[in-house]
């Protein structure tokens, strides 16, 4: 649990978003520990490289046992305001 909130302070940080907005999840071994200084070094080179056209590379880096990346978007509406989460193509 200390990596997890860990991993949530500093990808808020390099962020700028509140705590809040910060969920981990992780695939794999269930209660294997993670490299925290290769994952840290991580949260801070990738939220820089951060773009609207990212979607293929984040679809790709995050393939374990996949033998193709999968994508998945989403938009719907809350009042007026029009929510897209995810990016298809």
């Amino acid at each position: 649990m200390k990596d997890a909130w860990t991993m949530v302070y500093e990808t808020a940080n390099a962020l700028h978003v509140p705590r809040e907005q910060v969920l981990v999840s992780s695939t794999g071994v269930i209660g294997q520990y993670l490299p925290m200084e290769i994952v840290l070094n991580g949260i801070h080179d990738l939220s820089t490289k951060l773009s609207v056209d990212g979607n293929k590379d984040a679809a790709e880096a995050i393939m374990t046992t996949d033998i193709f990346p999968k994508e998945c978007a989403l938009r719907f509406s809350i009042g007026s305001s029009v929510i897209s989460v995810g990016r298809n193509g």
